[in-house]
């Protein structure tokens, strides 16, 4: 059977069909597992039929009672946990960088579940909703096509249904297990797994400003790219500035850049409404500076802290923004050099990448519509996610792709089986002979409901099709190997 995870044959990026032994070999080899051969058939299984229909409910996926009880036994089986198919996928990952070096996009989001079915495990997300959250190191390319290559490290955790009331800041500062340090905690995995592989480059939004954090990339000679939050004390410098934001008024421009700004419709989360405000989207001209600084610790830090951190800062700010609109306005921290416009451009490019992780958290709730899994604990929740990524991933690198480099030949990530199956059905938006990337998706999505004159490929029409997709792939090959005489 042909699956999804052939989209792009030289990603392999969740490849499962590893060559020959016996399944439990095969299986074992994957996920990791201590295994029993059957529950390693079931695995199979129950990811094939997955991949098929990732986007459905459980009982449409599995149409058979005997199939759907299986499925909700595996995904409740005490044997299997997420950071053994996590581990899997990781492993599959390591095969396909081929890059020196490689951007690892930090980022945090709530898996909200309908409150509707009693489920055990989950925590409060905030007054109305229950779930878990979840930080993710997204590796992608930093050669500009932004291709996702997977995951490289995530932590879960849930919050307890009642806040602790708040210790004294120096008991918190050295609580090593707080939520904060998730951005340490994930950053340190990701170096830990690639100690002997590429160069990684960590890039972090505004929450991930945290001293401690900071400090400890620096004092490791870990690269990064992150978004300042804090007005932070420095050095004075030569200007007598005491302060960071002091010390970016008055530089030279080095040049002026366009952004396109992306249409967001605000946070549906009370919390984060006045940090994720609606906005239109946009071209945004910013000008763009930067300088050195020598950043102090905070006022009453642990003595074991590094008393002071270097640091390079590059300012983005949109000097005449359109009537109505915020302006655009970034300062990035970074230990990549930024003397000049083109190692600031450099710099800022990695970290406009770091949206990438947004796209890939909407593969996973949109494309793959994992919040509405209706499985009853946060253990069987967890493998269902570890089961919905490499899915996540695949569908993710072909919509990458498709804007960062749609005149790529779509043989090249697309075998000739799988175009030959799209051409026959791609009614819609028919596909011309030798077809680049942009062709194969624009004819994908055709297949659920997409239409050209609607602008871009969607989450759910690309869903839609694929979904078509693998259905008739699947039986296009059960007709030839029917009909082959050998």
């Amino acid at each position: 059977m042909v699956d999804v995870v052939n989209l792009l044959e030289k990603s392999c990026l969740a490849e499962i069909k590893i060559e020959k032994p016996s399944e439990s070999q095969k299986m074992h080899q994957f996920y990791g597992l201590p295994v029993d051969p059957r529950l390693c058939n079931r695995a199979d299984t129950i990811l094939s039929t997955f991949r098929k229909k990732p986007s459905l409910g459980f009982p449409e996926i599995f149409e058979i009672d005997s199939e759907l009880e299986a499925a909700y036994r595996f995904f409740s089986n005490p044997r299997i946990n997420f950071d053994m198919l996590l581990d899997a996928h990781l492993r599959e990952v390591r095969g396909v960088i081929d890059s020196d070096v490689v951007l690892s996009l930090e980022d945090t989001t709530y898996m909200i579940f309908d409150g509707n079915i009693e489920r055990i495990g989950l925590g409060r997300i905030n007054n109305n909703n229950r779930g878990f959250l979840g930080h993710f190191a997204l590796l992608a390319s930093a050669d500009g096509k932004r291709r996702p290559y997977g995951v490289g490290a995530a932590e879960l955790w849930v919050r307890p249904e009642k806040t602790k009331k708040k210790s004294d800041s120096n008991a918190r500062r050295q609580d090593e297990k707080r939520e904060s340090l998730r951005w340490q905690r994930v950053a340190s995995k990701v170096e830990h797994e690639f100690e002997n592989g590429p160069d990684v480059i960590h890039v972090q939004d505004r929450e991930g400003d945290i001293y401690q954090s900071i400090a400890w990339m620096c004092k490791n000679g870990h690269r990064f790219v992150t978004r300042c939050l804090q007005d932070r004390r420095i050095v004075k410098n030569d200007n007598g500035d005491n302060y960071l934001f002091e010390a970016l008024d008055g530089l030279g421009v080095l040049g002026t850049y366009i952004v396109d700004v992306s249409a967001r419709p605000g946070s549906k989360l009370p919390d984060q409404r006045k940090t994720h405000p609606p906005r239109k989207a946009r071209k945004a001209t910013v000008s763009v500076t930067s300088t050195s600084v020598t950043v102090r610790a905070p006022v009453g830090a642990p003595k074991d802290w590094a008393k002071t951190i270097q640091l390079n800062l590059v300012h983005v700010f949109e000097p005449c923004p359109p009537s109505g609109e915020e302006p655009l306005e970034w300062i990035l921290m970074t230990t990549e050099p930024v003397s000049t416009f083109e190692e600031a451009l450099r710099v800022i490019k990695i970290y406009m990448t770091r949206w990438l992780i947004e796209e890939f958290f909407k593969a996973i709730k949109t494309g793959c519509s994992y919040e509405k899994r209706q499985l009853r604990t946060y253990e069987a929740l967890k493998n269902a996610l570890g089961m919905t990524i490499p899915i996540a991933v695949e569908m993710l690198t072909l919509r990458t792709l498709e804007r960062t480099a749609p005149e790529t030949p779509a043989i090249e990530v697309l075998s000739a089986e799988r175009l030959e199956v799209i051409k026959a059905l791609a009614k819609r938006n028919r596909m011309p002979s030798n077809p680049t990337v942009s062709d194969a998706l624009v004819a994908i999505a055709g297949m659920g409901g997409f239409l050209k004159r609607n602008g871009r490929p969607g989450w759910l029409t690309l869903r839609r099709g694929y979904m078509k997709l693998l259905a008739a792939e699947e039986v296009w090959r059960k007709a030839r190997e029917h009909y082959d005489p050998s």
